[in-house]
């Protein structure tokens, strides 16, 4: 989803008092999706640089699922389907869509079957425009839920950002999907096999290439969190600009750029912090520091910040 490159939010036109958004490449015309044997194709859902997705219906049966294929011609594309299905395997629903098939196509490309998840992205609800304080607090905490059943088998996420979870319900309950980049925690600290992420939400050591561990994925929540509750995220720009922010930049202080409930900056700048260690130690916890501060701004007569 494109953001401004003036204010840094995500903006689907021009907006004032910006003059808009950079001119977008022509689109080139969308090839079909490929077909998998025993489902029939209904539409594509996304292209990736590692493969795509597309809805289908299971043929036996008719249930709707989402088929992802690795594409043949991407180095890393084979890897990351493999990897996602075991992600997929050892966390399971409700935190991850269920796994309902896999298999190999001629060609050699891998491909899985998962639940069909209809449920709108929290890129796309912040695109709509900005959310509350105690909106942005309640979707983190149900974000982490859902992070802390994917540490507890033993994984990080390694790709948080805001198109990577999708909420369903009110209040709502996060589902998280793209688990590509999905690394065992026991390899924190390790080289990643490539510099592989978003690089608005990549932790300090993941941008020196460093593999992701829980508290990288905690480091990714204070970004998205950051976002969610002052519109833009704390640093934005070309990849490698950000990237080098991260690693070398104080994030600015997120109540200079918007009103917040006492108590959430302190827990936003320490999920930010560069050294891993002197973030919140789990996704538990995070969550934790953060009920006090939901439960204060629900209730009616809670004091105005």
């Amino acid at each position: 989803m494109p953001r401004c490159l003036s204010c840094g939010r995500r903006v689907r036109g021009p907006h004032p008092p910006c003059a808009g958004l950079p001119p977008e490449p022509p689109a080139a015309p969308e090839a079909p999706p490929r077909p998998v044997p025993g489902f029939r194709l209904v539409r594509l859902l996304g292209r990736g640089g590692f493969g795509e997705v597309a809805a289908a219906a299971r043929e036996s049966d008719g249930r709707p699922v989402a088929l992802k294929v690795a594409r043949p011609d991407v180095a890393g594309g084979r890897e990351q389907i493999f990897r996602e299905a075991e992600a997929l395997r050892l966390v399971g629903p409700p935190a991850v869509p269920a796994l309902l098939g896999e298999g190999v196509l001629d060609d050699g490309s891998p491909w899985l079957a998962m639940e069909l998840l209809e449920a709108p992205s929290l890129a796309e609800r912040m695109a709509a425009g900005p959310l509350t304080p105690s909106e942005a607090v309640a979707v983190t905490a149900a974000l982490l839920e859902s992070l802390a059943a994917i540490h507890a088998a033993g994984l990080a996420h390694g790709d948080l950002k805001p198109e990577n979870v999708l909420l369903e319900g009110e209040p709502p309950r996060a589902r998280l999907v793209d688990l590509g980049l999905a690394a065992r925690a026991a390899a924190a600290g390790a080289d990643a096999e490539s510099l592989a992420g978003t690089a608005e939400y990549m932790s300090p050591e993941q941008c020196q290439g460093r593999a992701p561990d829980a508290r990288s994925d905690l480091y990714a929540v204070g970004v998205i969190l950051f976002e969610m509750a002052t519109g833009r995220p704390p640093f934005f720009g070309g990849s490698g600009e950000v990237r080098h922010a991260h690693l070398t930049l104080r994030p600015p202080r997120p109540g200079s750029l918007s009103a917040l409930p006492g108590g959430l900056e302190e827990v936003v700048l320490r999920c930010l912090a560069k050294d891993p260690p002197a973030r919140f130690a789990s996704a538990r916890e995070l969550r934790q520091a953060l009920l006090p501060i939901l439960q204060s701004s629900a209730r009616p007569d809670a004091p105005r910040p």
